[in-house]
């Protein structure tokens, strides 16, 4: 888990960022755009609209 103990504010921003990017990729049930994925290699236009991850959300998805 990203905690204070991170060496700066500076590295424990670009460690959240990395998080919720990566855990709304493998959240995500399409590929769309640089997130591609082998499991589901098309794009649904359906899906093409912005959505928002929490923080708590992020984690829980890396825990699992």
């Amino acid at each position: 888990m990203i905690g204070r103990r991170a060496a700066t504010p500076s590295t424990r921003n670009m460690a959240t960022a990395a998080l919720l990017i990566a855990a709304s990729a493998a959240a995500r049930h399409e590929s769309r755009g640089g997130h591609h994925r082998t499991d589901y290699p098309h794009s649904d236009p359906r899906l093409a609209h912005r959505s928002a991850i929490t923080l708590s959300e992020a984690r829980r998805i890396a825990a699992s």
